[in-house]
């Protein structure tokens, strides 16, 4: 009798010591980054404006591809890039709402939502039919290439 409980006490002790070993490393990491241990989790300040930044830089390489794979002429392009810009900055405009506190997460989704709706006929509308089909077409490989995202 007093044997089955040892053995389950010890048996309870070792899970306990698993469970801490494996939990231990997730918890130190997200200390020393000073957020959450998940992905995508709030890290340092400094982490989520390096983000941003990237994610910026991400979007302006893929404009200025999208520029070129569409062949807009000056006019187009300056006019489309001024439209990216004023998005840009009506996009940044909701992450600093976001950040203070103004905005919570459904009220940002359904802006984000507008601003890039409004972006998408904006510039659609400086296309021509032929780049306008063009642009169709790489917006439906982008889709297809990360399923799961709208």
């Amino acid at each position: 009798m007093l044997s089955l409980k040892l053995n389950r006490l010890m048996t309870i002790a070792g899970m306990l010591l698993l469970c801490s070993m494996v939990i231990f490393p997730y918890t130190l990491e997200a200390q020393r980054r000073g957020g959450s241990n998940r992905e995508g989790g709030q890290g340092r300040p400094g982490d989520m404006s390096q983000r941003m930044q990237d994610r910026q830089k991400q979007a302006e390489q893929r404009f200025e591809m999208i520029c070129d794979s569409l062949k807009l002429d000056e006019t187009q392009r300056k006019e489309a890039h001024k439209l990216f810009k004023d998005t840009q900055k009506e996009r940044e405009k909701i992450f600093e709402d976001i950040s203070s506190g103004a905005l919570v997460r459904e009220e940002a989704q359904s802006k984000m939502r507008e601003i890039n709706q409004s972006y998408l006929e904006k510039f659609t509308a400086l296309l021509n039919e032929d780049q306008r089909e063009k642009y169709r077409k790489i917006q439906e490989e982008w889709r297809a290439q990360r399923p799961g995202r709208r």
